[in-house]
């Protein structure tokens, strides 16, 4: 994501975010949390779908809803392409 949309994130807004120390896709979330900083990125944390756990990744690691989206993240892309070769 870069840093025009990650500064446009509001709460409420759809994400995925893919964990650095956990491969697999990208898991779903909610901003839920928005620290505005003046010449900084902002700091967002973010609610998974998956639990109550708020993590605050950074912009590189995010991408919006796929859905809303043009095109896909090329990490999700990969791991869609391994799936399909191992079935």
């Amino acid at each position: 994501m870069n840093r025009f949309e990650w500064d446009g994130l509001r709460p409420g807004d759809v994400v995925h975010v893919h964990d650095a120390g956990e491969p697999g896709p990208a898991r779903r979330g909610t901003v839920v949390f928005l620290t505005v900083r003046v010449r900084q990125p902002n700091e967002v944390g973010i609610e998974l779908d998956d639990g109550h756990r708020v993590v605050w990744p950074a912009p590189r690691t995010v991408h919006v809803d796929r859905v809303a989206q043009v095109g896909t993240c090329w990490r999700c892309a990969d791991i869609d392409r391994r799936a399909l070769a191992t079935t």
